[in-house]
């Protein structure tokens, strides 16, 4: 008798500390509204902790004449935003040279828990010769001459910036006529424009490397916790029907009756 006794009272013990719990779970809002029937509708919110689990809420409860009973729960996240404003360096590499439109004109971003989409910036845009070779050419360039004595190729530099003269055209200044052939014993003044030929070797870029950056706005996302919201529909409370209090106190009096029969058998009680 005893075990069953202590089993009840264990029970009833659990049983009141899930209602101190649930009760000590504070709405953060509470909105009523009337309903058209004569009752009320009850949506309360609660904050809890994401992690949070087996939280207790109330299946009903009365209020103010009115008997609420829950017909609904919600939960959604609760996220807290940060936002950064970031710059972002890119690079591309080619043979020929490039410009700003070779790159995109946005960059998805996504790191650190940050996502945003930047925007290409073209006054950023570098570009570098990364790498170069030797190559051959023919190169032709010009000298001009004025104030000679006599058109005689002999009056020319023979060589310029390491070409070789190879003809000119000649012009007498006192007339401004071109002069075609040797003129030996004319006097001058004679122009002339020389012509130089030969081949050099130059360095040309094999590959260049460009370089833009990207900026924007990124954002980060944080849960913060649940946001559980409970509705409830309430109606008046029936009042007691008073042939169901009658029956009631009739069954503890034949409880009660019956008790003290057995008593008075057993010796227990005495008239």
């Amino acid at each position: 008798m005893r075990r069953i006794l202590s089993a009840l009272v264990c029970a009833a013990a659990m049983l009141l500390a899930g209602m101190v719990f649930a009760e000590g779970l504070e709405p953060v809002d509470v909105q009523q509204v009337a309903l058209e029937d004569g009752g009320y509708q009850i949506v309360r919110t609660y904050h809890v902790e994401s992690d949070a689990d087996g939280i207790e809420i109330p299946e009903s409860f009365k209020e103010g004449g009115f008997r609420y009973t829950r017909i609904d729960t919600a939960s959604t996240e609760i996220t807290t935003e940060d936002t950064q404003e970031i710059s972002v360096e890119e690079s591309l590499s080619s043979s020929v040279l490039l410009t700003a439109i070779d790159f995109a004109e946005t960059l998805d971003y996504e790191q650190d828990g940050y996502a945003g989409i930047l925007d290409r910036n073209d006054a950023t845009l570098t570009v570098a010769a990364v790498g170069t070779k030797n190559v051959s050419k023919t190169v032709t360039t010009t000298r001009k001459y004025s104030g000679l004595a006599r058109n005689d190729m002999s009056a020319l530099a023979q060589t310029y910036k390491g070409l070789v003269l190879i003809s000119a055209d000649w012009r007498d200044e006192r007339t401004g006529q071109s002069v075609r052939g040797f003129t030996d014993g004319v006097p001058g003044p004679y122009s002339a424009v020389a012509y130089y030929r030969g081949v050099q070797t130059v360095k040309v870029p094999t590959e260049y490397e460009a370089k833009i950056t990207y900026t924007g706005t990124v954002t980060k996302k944080t849960v913060a916790g649940k946001e559980i919201k409970v509705t409830y529909n309430g109606q008046p409370k029936k009042p007691v029907d008073a042939m169901f209090i009658a029956g009631v106190i009739f069954l503890l009096l034949c409880v009660i009756g019956g008790l003290a029969w057995l008593g008075i058998k057993k010796g227990v009680l005495k008239i």
